[in-house]
C-alpha cells in the first residue's frame, strides 16, 4: 500500500512540475479509484464522510489506506497490494483504472444531484404565486413574471434564460423594479460586480507572436523543481533562460532557489559579452526568487525591464513553461 501511495504522489508531483497542478480533492479521488474490490467498504465509508461532513482530504485518505492495509496484513498474515490497471477507463470521469459504477466522482455527483433536485422541487412549490418576487443578491439581473410590478417597461430582444431545474425560458421585456427597503423605495439595478465576476477569460493563443528583432531584447526565465530525484551534485532545481528572438536556451542546476540571483548574474555577463548586446527585458513569474529586493534593485541598476505574470497564470510565461515539458 505504501508503494501504491508513493507511486500516485510521484505522478502528482511530476504533473505539478510541468504546470498541471492537481487539486487535493482530485488526489483523494485518484487514490480511491485505483483500489481493488476488497477496499470497497473503506471507500464507501469515506464517501459517506465526504457527503455528510466536509471535503475529503488526501492526507486523510492516505492515513486510512495505510491503517486498513496494516489491519488486513495482521488478519491475513500477508499484505494486500493495491493496484492501478491501465486496461480499463471510466466512461464518466475518463480516468484510467476503474469503471463507472466504482467511480468515486460519479457516486459523489449523483448524490449531490439527487439532493439538488429535492431542493429545486421544494422551491418551485412555494413559487407558484405570480405576485411573489424572489431577490438574488448574486444575480446579474432580477426576474419577475408580473409586468404590473415593473415601471419604465421597454421592448427588448428575446434572451434565453437557464433556470435552476435545467429548464429554459425566454424574456420578453425589461423594466425597473422598485422594492421598499427601510421604508424607502429603491430601484433594483444590474449588479456590476456580479457581471464582472461572471466574465470568462479569453483562451491564450496556441502560438506566441514574437515582436523581438534582435537577441536579448526579451529573455524568458523560470524555475523547475524540486525534482523527485537529486543530481549527483545534490541539485534539486533547474533554472532556465530562453532568448525570445533565437529561442536559444540555457539551463543551470541549483541546490536551492536562493542561487537564482547569482546564476542570473553569470548568465547576463556571459551572453552580453558573447553578443555585445545588453539584456533589455526579463520575463518571469512572481516567485520570490525573482521579486526579491536584491534582484529588483540589480535589474533597476542595469536598466533591465522586469515583466511578471499575473499570479496563478503560468500561461503568460508560456515560452519558459513549455521548455519544462520538452
Amino acid at each position: 500500500m505504501a508503494t501504491y501511495i508513493e507511486h500516485v504522489m510521484s505522478l502528482v508531483h511530476q504533473l505539478a512540475d510541468i504546470g498541471r497542478v492537481v487539486e487535493d480533492k482530485e488526489v483523494a479521488e485518484i487514490l480511491l479509484s485505483g483500489l481493488p474490490a476488497d477496499y470497497d467498504t473503506l471507500v464507501s465509508n469515506l464517501e459517506t464522510y465526504c457527503i455528510s461532513s466536509e471535503e475529503l482530504k488526501s492526507d486523510l485518505v492516505r492515513t486510512r489506506l495505510l491503517q486498513e492495509a496494516q489491519r488486513k496484513s495482521a488478519n491475513n498474515g500477508s499484505s494486500t497490494t493495491a493496484y492501478i490497471t491501465s486496461k480499463i477507463k471510466c466512461t464518466y470521469c475518463h480516468r484510467v483504472g476503474h469503471i463507472k459504477p466504482k467511480c468515486f466522482k460519479y457516486k459523489k455527483d449523483r448524490k449531490q444531484r439527487d439532493s439538488s433536485k429535492s431542493a429545486t422541487a421544494t422551491a418551485a412549490f412555494f413559487a407558484q404565486d405570480r405576485t411573489d418576487v424572489f431577490l438574488d443578491s448574486g444575480a446579474s439581473s432580477h426576474l419577475s413574471n408580473d409586468p404590473n410590478l415593473l415601471s419604465n417597461i421597454r421592448d427588448t430582444k428575446k434572451q434565453s434564460i437557464s433556470l435552476a431545474n435545467s429548464e429554459t425560458m425566454s424574456s420578453s421585456k425589461t423594466g425597473d423594479l422598485s422594492v421598499a427597503l427601510n421604508g424607502q423605495d429603491k430601484n433594483l439595478k444590474n449588479c456590476e460586480a456580479c457581471i464582472k465576476g461572471k466574465l470568462s477569460a479569453e483562451p491564450f493563443p496556441k502560438a506566441s507572436n514574437s515582436t523581438t528583432t534582435q537577441p536579448l531584447q526579451l529573455v524568458h526565465t523560470d524555475v523547475c523543481g524540486p525534482m523527485p530525484e537529486t543530481s549527483h551534485g545534490g541539485g534539486k532545481y533547474l533554472l532556465t533562460f530562453t532568448d525570445d528572438y533565437s529561442r536559444k536556451s540555457f539551463a543551470y542546476i541549483m541546490k536551492n532557489k536562493s542561487q537564482v540571483f547569482d546564476c542570473f548574474k553569470h548568465f547576463k555577463a556571459m551572453v552580453e559579452k558573447e553578443k555585445s548586446l545588453p539584456i533589455l527585458c526579463l520575463r518571469s513569474d512572481n516567485g520570490g526568487e525573482f521579486t526579491s529586493s536584491k534582484f529588483t534593485q540589480y535589474l533597476k541598476e542595469h536598466g533591465i525591464i522586469h515583466q511578471t505574470t499575473i499570479p496563478y497564470c503560468s500561461a503568460q510565461n508560456g515560452v519558459a513553461e513549455m521548455l519544462k515539458i520538452v
